[in-house]
């Protein structure tokens, strides 16, 4: 379903060969005299970029018409586009609109990477979970490189447990397997590791023996992006 909050987990128009950008648009018929323009805000680490190569990171968009803004000079995350039928509050960027329903959109990156293209759909806030599995994770295959990316998107800090197989991978090429991250940031372990399957767990405590202790565990956004022998994939958890 369409909704007014998507995540993705990196964004990334500074490394060789990568062209990335956010596309967002307003489903309403343009035909359809009750459609109305929508207000954007696109944010990385929850803040809105300062400098754009290809449009505006926050604006307007018509009826039945998308936007295709670029941004400059970041290779970070997490990205978030929010949406509004009313303009965002000057001061604290709420939306102040009265029902979910107001405002939705659709939202995706599209990025060029060396000679290979991948299209991402936003992740919805509103379906972010606390586990996360993939079927497969290779860092053994020469020319193969695979991040695992946690992204929390609470304001306080998150555990979280990545395991191949059941257990946690080792050795560790960069980051850790398992360990905390803060309010509105990300990791981006990898591993020198082949197998599967592969499970991201989240918690506001330490985990006790591979369990959360929580009752209700914090969510986080989590996605694998790999590079194959110059060619890019990213799939969501």
């Amino acid at each position: 379903d369409l909704t007014n909050d998507y995540l993705w987990t990196w964004y990334d128009n500074v490394s060789a060969g990568a062209f990335d950008w956010v596309l967002i648009a307003n489903p309403q018929p343009a035909s359809d005299p009750a459609s109305y323009p929508i207000n954007y805000r696109i944010t990385v680490k929850g803040a809105v970029p300062a400098q754009m190569i290809e449009g505006s990171a926050v604006g307007v968009i018509a009826p039945g018409t998308n936007v295709t803004p670029r941004i400059a000079n970041v290779s970070n995350g997490p990205l978030e586009v929010k949406t509004c039928k009313a303009a965002f509050d000057p001061v604290t960027f709420v939306c102040p609109d009265a029902t979910p329903a107001e405002g939705r959109s659709i939202a995706s990156q599209r990025t060029l990477w060396g000679p290979s293209f991948e299209e991402v759909p936003g992740y919805p806030r509103t379906a972010l979970k606390s586990d996360y599995h993939w079927t497969w994770y290779d860092q053994l295959d020469a020319g193969t490189y695979n991040w695992i990316h946690i992204i929390n998107t609470n304001p306080g800090q998150v555990y979280y447990r990545i395991t191949v197989g059941g257990a946690l991978p080792s050795p560790v090429v960069e980051g850790l397997a398992s360990g905390t991250i803060p309010g509105n940031d990300l990791v981006h372990p990898r591993f020198l590791k082949r197998g599967g399957p592969v499970e991201v767990k989240s918690c506001s405590v330490a985990f006790v023996s591979g369990n959360c202790p929580d009752v209700t565990p914090p969510t986080v956004m989590t996605s694998q992006r790999v590079l194959w022998h110059g060619y890019f994939n990213e799939v969501l958890g």
